[in-house]
């Protein structure tokens, strides 16, 4: 196989933040992105929402793959 490799899927905006509030972290909308902020209110990164007039509004799976290594990198 390839290592440790995992594929990640797209998820929904309130998915997403319900996952956040578990951990007491949540995102602000930036100029372009969305910033992600942990419980200290110190930047963690930057999240793509995605969103087109056909297609669903989700968080892309890039950056479900960055929430979850700032997880491991914080403990």
């Amino acid at each position: 196989m390839y290592g440790n490799s995992m594929v990640y899927k797209p998820m929904s905006p309130k998915a997403f933040e319900s996952c956040l509030k578990m951990v007491e972290w949540h995102i602000e909308k930036g100029k372009i992105d969305w910033n992600l902020y942990n419980e200290n209110g110190n930047f963690v990164c930057t999240i793509q929402i995605s969103h087109g007039s056909k297609t669903k509004t989700e968080v892309t799976a890039m950056s479900i793959q960055k929430v979850k290594q700032s997880f491991k990198e914080m403990g």
